[in-house]
């Protein structure tokens, strides 16, 4: 990444300088409550794992309150019930979210994503819609299940690799929602580029200085000439947009084409293709369905990981979701995610895996114009720092927060409730609310209802036949997931295996 060299330090000194000018009001009263932070620089968040701090901030100063990041005024939410007040009762102020400069001049900025114009956003979110509503999802159960599938046999031949297979599943259900696309084995050349855009898109929307760009926080820095040190994340940049406009027209393009000749397998743009004419604008079509999979897949794949991590440090809860999957589903097939409802411990499983991590842990808005919350003012274009991590934690909430506790779902009155449940706020609020949601939770489900079935996830041991207890450490980008770690993934059974293999012949 772009480091904090010295060569760079008088820049960032003026840059500092300029931004403070330029954003630094006439004092409004009573300012939010908050951290006095120090001149210039404001308050100094931590550079892993920041949300923990604002976390600790939210006891001290309450649910909402403001600090100063750089030059920039900040608000940071920790409260569902404050979160959706603001951002969904207020959605015509707080639904832009400026993009992150270096997405910006990556090419990222468009789509649903990052877009701020509003008759785009909407179009975008409509498109997706096509086929990310749970009606149009039921065409692609067959997809996921197949997926999780070839994600079994994964596992029974390279159980070690684990984490590496899960790039795999969504990858390949993204691709087939928006494009039509199936994978053509395991070293499909365009699958492997679009994973390498997702890692770009995480890369360049990095929360973390450590983990993105300091232009991010210094967005005056892109106006300075590239022969300066430090500028190299300019020519990164530029790579990239030409790797993404290519792979995003090739796409396009495939799709276009099969429309016109009459081969086009069901998707978010052959269905698009067959509308009349000008209904999708081509930028919208170009720009908002790969997000399928650079603003999804990610996720998904956080969640999994995760999964695999708490099986491994709490073996009793595997214990007790397996039983409910021998006692419901039995041992002639393999859950899908039509199961949810019958299987309640295991769906429990799926909500405290996004609760326990949670793959977003912070995202931020940018309000249009001034407003004001309980008798504080909160200034136009300021960065509003929604923390899932805070309120996923929340002790008064969820009891001994940092357990992995699927008994917490037991009750099915909780299960729905926009003040507690997960999978009701952990996705978004708003006009912002991702367009994913129900791809996501469908998919995680049937992956951990499949794997459950069939493995066993334990700890792995050491030469000296000594178990490796793995640290639940996390990375610290706009998405984050486990740090590799090691755990013994084994079938269940002789039956087990032959089930998987039973289910991949019906696949051929």
């Amino acid at each position: 990444m772009d480091l904090l060299s010295p060569g760079i330090a008088g820049c960032l000194a003026l840059a500092t300088v300029l931004l403070y000018v330029r954003f630094v009001r006439r004092t409004r009263e009573p300012p939010l409550p908050g951290p006095k932070g120090y001149p210039l620089i404001g308050t100094i968040l931590p550079r892993e794992s920041p949300w923990v701090k604002m976390t600790e901030y939210s006891k001290i100063y309450g649910p909402v309150y403001g600090l100063r990041i750089l030059s920039t005024p900040t608000v940071v939410i920790s409260s569902v019930q404050a979160a959706r007040e603001i951002l969904k009762g207020r959605s015509s102020i707080y639904s832009n979210r400026i993009p992150p400069k270096m997405a910006e001049l990556s090419g990222m900025d468009e789509g649903v994503l990052f877009q701020t114009h509003t008759a785009r956003l909407r179009q975008g979110r409509k498109l997706l819609a096509s086929g990310l509503n749970p009606r149009e999802l039921e065409a692609y159960e067959p997809t996921m299940n197949e997926a999780a599938t070839r994600f079994l046999a994964d596992l029974i031949q390279d159980p070690e690799n684990f984490l590496s297979h899960i790039h795999k599943v969504p990858t390949a259900v993204a691709l087939d929602i928006a494009y039509g696309y199936i994978i053509k084995g395991h070293d499909d050349p365009y699958v492997s580029r679009v994973g390498m855009l997702a890692k770009y898109f995480e890369k360049a929307a990095a929360f973390s200085i450590d983990e993105g760009y300091t232009v991010n926080w210094f967005p005056i820095l892109s106006y300075l000439p590239s022969f300066i040190p430090g500028m190299s994340f300019k020519t990164t940049a530029s790579k990239w947009k030409a790797e993404i406009s290519e792979t995003f027209r090739e796409g396009l393009d495939r799709v276009r084409d099969e429309v016109r000749r009459g081969i086009a397998r069901q998707s978010v743009l052959s269905r698009a293709f067959g509308d009349d004419d000008g209904v999708w604008s081509e930028d919208v079509l170009l720009r908002c369905a790969p997000q399928l999979f650079t603003g999804g897949s990610d996720t998904t794949i956080s969640a999994v990981s995760t999964f695999f991590l708490a099986m491994t440090l709490y073996p009793e809860v595997q214990v007790k979701a397996q039983e409910e999957i021998d006692r419901v589903i039995g041992p002639d097939r393999l859950p899908t995610c039509a199961d949810r409802e019958s299987l309640l411990y295991v769906s429990g499983v799926l909500r405290e895996t996004i609760r326990w991590h949670t793959p977003i842990p912070c995202a931020y808005r940018n309000p249009v114009k001034d407003d004001v919350y309980e008798g504080f003012f909160i200034e136009k274009d300021s960065t509003i720092l929604v923390n899932f991590w805070g309120m996923l934690q929340n002790d008064e909430v969820y009891p001994e927060p940092d357990k992995f506790k699927p008994e917490r779902w037991v009750d099915k009155s909780l299960h729905g409730d926009k003040d507690v449940d997960p999978l009701e706020f952990a996705f978004g609020f708003g006009r912002r609310l991702c367009p994913g949601k129900y791809m996501a939770q469908e998919l995680v489900f049937t992956v951990i209802a499949t794997i459950l079935a069939t493995f066993n996830i334990c700890k792995a041991k050491d030469a000296d036949e000594n178990e490796i207890t793995p640290i639940a450490e996390y990375t610290h980008g706009s998405i984050i997931g486990p740090v590799p770690f090691k755990c013994d993934v084994k079938p269940r059974s002789k039956q087990a295996v032959m089930l998987v293999e039973h289910a991949v012949n019906a696949l051929s």
